[in-house]
């Protein structure tokens, strides 16, 4: 065979990441990798696919985007089920039946709700709730999960760990392909990992392709300190989880899906205080993104106009912050001239109807772009990054594996 014909299969293989404290090597995360059909040349880059709360890369829609751009854009496609991945998975005839359970076992209460709100047509209860699959139901009733959405810190790390995978394949074998040329694509939450990627590894990535992100920064770090500490926590106050079930005897029933938290309010199992664990995943903090190469990264992103989660304000200020650091930076509202039905089929959060159409409308000459391959990158290298927090500092290395540690102030 070809020693070039690296990934011109799909594989499919487990991936050593570091533990929930962060140690190297204790986790293990499902990855995906498809490279070009023809085979890799020089100019070979690799394209990070994440996705947000409730997708996986062992759905069809991801296959075929990987097939795909492997191929239009000679890129090694790698997509990963990072962590929390699994608890987010809607099972609907699973959440059906859990949903009916709760109900006829809560009949008092709902009907005593119902006459207390003088009959009003939905009865609106925390008290009420379900899970999207018996993996999160299993997840959600410890103390601390052990598998739940961090919001980018551990995903981010998951996501390095694959990324590294690869490049030390390729130069296990002396393969060629451009090292410098890494970038990403992103939807909803999956945005927030991406840019931790950008933020723990700043001299790795061409671009990232953000569509319809969530980010968190300084305006909406108190709402995140409630998703990582609170089963019902929101990063915005848009309760979109929900689900309202008819009621036999009249009021319809409004439940929220709990999900799965692997903190509390004081030390997490990294050794840091949550403030710490807040201050990580600020994607906005000046000194925490102070390392980029000028010019080399691009972060583009595109937003409903009418997105119920995220304000085009909010995301507009992150944007301008960027430029501010280095990166150049595009930003793209998505109004109704938009609208076509096939590729953009709202101006809300979920206006795209796949990812893949998305980035090809709006993205490819990103995708296309090849930095000079000596700018290099932080996979495998001795470069090391510090980022200040509340009670000590986050430090990031690379070799031999990507990883991250918290040391407290002496």
């Amino acid at each position: 065979m070809d020693q070039n014909l690296f990934y011109n299969v799909d594989e499919i293989g487990l991936i050593p990441t570091c533990g929930l404290d962060f140690s190297p090597g204790a986790r293990e995360v499902k990855a995906w990798v498809k490279g070009p059909t023809k085979g890799i040349d020089a100019d070979t880059g690799t394209l990070l696919v994440l996705h947000g709360l409730g997708g996986r890369h062992n759905d069809i829609s991801y296959k075929i985007l990987r097939r795909d751009f492997a191929d239009k854009f000679n890129l090694i496609v790698i997509g990963v089920n990072y962590l929390g991945t699994d608890t987010y998975i809607r099972d609907l005839q699973w959440m059906q039946q859990w949903m009916n359970e709760c109900c006829d076992n809560n009949s008092d209460f709902i009907m005593e709700a119902h006459a207390r709100s003088g009959g009003a047509e939905v009865v609106d209860t925390s008290r009420l709730h379900y899970f999207a699959n018996a993996a999160a139901k299993t997840e959600a009733e410890k103390s601390l999960a052990d598998d739940f959405w961090d919001y980018g810190c551990l995903q981010a790390m998951d996501a390095l760990a694959a990324l590294h995978s690869v490049h030390r394949r390729l130069r296990e074998k002396n393969a060629p392909f451009n090292p410098a040329r890494n970038h990403i694509i992103a939807q909803s939450a999956g945005s927030q990992t991406a840019l931790m990627c950008i933020k723990l590894a700043p001299r790795s990535f061409a671009s990232i392709v953000d569509i319809g992100g969530i980010y968190v920064t300084a305006d909406n770090r108190e709402a995140l300190r409630a998703v990582l500490t609170d089963p019902f926590g929101r990063i915005h106050e848009h309760h979109y989880m929900n689900a309202t079930m008819a009621f036999d005897s009249g009021p319809r029933v409004t439940l929220y899906q709990r999900n799965p938290v692997g903190f509390s309010s004081g030390v997490s199992r990294s050794g840091a205080t949550l403030d710490d664990e807040l201050d990580i995943r600020d994607v906005s903090r000046p000194d925490h993104l102070g390392n980029w190469q000028p010019g080399r990264l691009c972060v583009f992103s595109t937003h409903g106009l009418h997105d119920e989660l995220v304000s085009q304000a909010f995301k507009e200020r992150a944007h301008a912050h960027y430029r501010h650091l280095g990166a150049r930076s595009e930003f793209r509202t998505i109004g109704p001239a938009d609208v076509d039905g096939n590729v953009i089929v709202s101006t809300y959060h979920e206006f795209a109807k796949n990812l893949q159409g998305a980035c090809e409308q709006f993205a490819s000459e990103h995708l296309l772009y090849a930095p000079p391959r000596e700018l290099g990158t932080d996979i495998a290298s001795d470069h090391t990054y510090a980022f200040p927090s509340t009670t000590g500092t986050w430090q990031m290395t690379f070799s031999p594996e990507p990883k991250l540690k918290f040391y407290p102030k002496p």
